[in-house]
Formats: C-alpha cells, sequence, structure tokens
C-alpha cells in the first residue's frame, strides 16, 4: 500500500507508508491515486479511500506525513480530467501535489484530479 488516507474533510491528513522513490515530498511533483466506490458501496479494505476528494475546494489544506515530517498544501483547483490525460506526470517549476480518484466514484470512465501547492510557511 503506498499511502493510507487517516482522515478527509477540509482538511485531507496522509500518512505515507511506502514511496518506494516517486513523490517524496520537496521533490517537485507529487502524484498519489487511490480507490473510490460508487456510493453504497464496499468501503472496506481501502476500497473508498479517496471517496471525499471532490469534496476538496480552493485553499483547503492538505496534510502530508512523511517520515515523522509534516507537509502542509492549499488546494488550487479540482476537476474532471480524461484518463487519457497525463500532463499532471510532469515536473512542476512549484512543489505541487496531485491527489486522484476515478469518476464517477467507483467507476472507470475519467479521473478526478485535486491539484495544491506547498504552502509557505
Amino acid at each position: 500500500i503506498p499511502y493510507v488516507v487517516i482522515g478527509l474533510s477540509a482538511i485531507l491528513l496522509v500518512v505515507l507508508v511506502a514511496i518506494l522513490g516517486f513523490g517524496i515530498p520537496f521533490a517537485g511533483n507529487i502524484f498519489l491515486f487511490g480507490h473510490s466506490q460508487i456510493p453504497g458501496g464496499d468501503t472496506s479494505k481501502y476500497q473508498a479511500v479517496f471517496n471525499e476528494l471532490p469534496v476538496l475546494t480552493y485553499e483547503d489544506k492538505l496534510i502530508v506525513y512523511y517520515k515523522g515530517e509534516k507537509y502542509e498544501y492549499r488546494v488550487i483547483e479540482g476537476k474532471v480530467i480524461e484518463k487519457t490525460e497525463v500532463y499532471y506526470l510532469e515536473r512542476t517549476p512549484e512543489e505541487t501535489l496531485h491527489l486522484m480518484t476515478c469518476w464517477p466514484l467507483g467507476f472507470n470512465n475519467q479521473r478526478y484530479l485535486v491539484t495544491a501547492l506547498k504552502s509557505q510557511l
């Protein structure tokens, strides 16, 4: 499991358990994806870790913990994209966090992508 979501609302808390070298905070562009499930579907075994991703709005705070360090990001955009789009994997000039799940929830038609920038402390 590359990550575990332990809470999601206006604040998203993500614990990074193992990244295997990709998407380390402070490395430019971080990309995390997770399952979504149709409303009322099976939410056990991380089947719906990103079900509430579309609830996030502009300026919502995202908190990522990695190796005991806390990293904060602010949402700048959430949108539906085609599953063939991959621009979010390109290098970014700013420290950027991308979170993605299937769209509509539980289906493989499109993707829902949230983009956030690292907060300046």
